[in-house]
């Protein structure tokens, strides 16, 4: 059984890592590691996969996983959403028009991707449209990224999109009320994530 658990955080310019583990009464940051890449103008995929595999082996020399999980993110622009309105539905019908949709909004072939989807979670009256959220990612994307980590001997065990992991943090973490926005700011990209009640 797991004694903790290690999320990591590999970006285009760093290796972020905390570990959490439950205590008495709620979670506990129990280690916290960054790893800077050295800043190189123009540096190409195979360079920058050596840095992460540099900053991974340093971050193992400190650091003994044992039996923790292992929690990876991906970064958004390797992902695909899409929120849509489905029309009303009876509820043993709804997989099947989700699965349609999917296949009308998700760029490449389902038998390519990993997709989910997740309804707001807000009650439908008969005869209401219904907001979902629908995910995708490559198969070949996140095949490469759990080889990479592999490769150093970091067996992951949850992958997660950046933007529901840093979504997952502020629900968990803060109350906030049921309207807010959360800005990201990375080296490459900026995530906006907009919560609308159960939106």
């Amino acid at each position: 059984m797991a004694k903790g658990v290690w999320g990591l955080d590999v970006s285009r310019s760093s290796l972020k890592a905390v570990r959490l583990q439950s205590g008495k009464e709620n979670l506990e940051l129990t280690d916290l590691e960054i790893i800077e890449y050295p800043f190189v103008l123009g540096r190409d995929e195979a360079a920058l996969e050596q840095e992460i595999k540099n900053a991974l082996a340093a971050f193992l020399s400190r650091h003994k996983l044992r039996r923790d999980l292992v929690v990876a993110s991906l970064p958004v622009h390797s992902t695909f959403n899409r929120f849509i309105k489905l029309p009303p539905v009876a509820p043993d019908r709804l997989k099947e028009i989700i699965q349609f949709e999917a296949q009308q909004h998700i760029p490449f072939p389902l038998n390519e991707v990993i997709w989910r989807y997740q309804s707001s979670g807000k009650p439908v009256q008969p005869g209401e449209e219904m907001d979902v959220g629908i995910f995708a990612i490559k198969k070949e994307l996140v095949d490469q990224f759990s080889s990479l980590l592999a490769s150093v001997g970091v067996n992951v065990d949850i992958v997660q999109f950046n933007p529901v992991a840093l979504y997952n943090f502020v629900m968990f973490d803060y109350d906030l009320g049921r309207n807010f926005i959360i800005l990201e700011i990375g080296s490459n990209n900026t995530d906006l994530i907009m919560v609308d009640e159960e939106r």
